[in-house]
């Protein structure tokens, strides 16, 4: 399990779907 902080939490089109726009970096979970 990941934490992220709200700040730096960019959710995207798909709700499983966010990007950190802290390191640029998007991760995609998947069920």
């Amino acid at each position: 399990m990941h934490t992220f902080h709200p700040q730096s939490l960019v959710w995207t089109r798909e709700p499983q779907a966010f990007e950190i726009s802290e390191n640029k970096i998007t991760i995609t979970t998947m069920p």
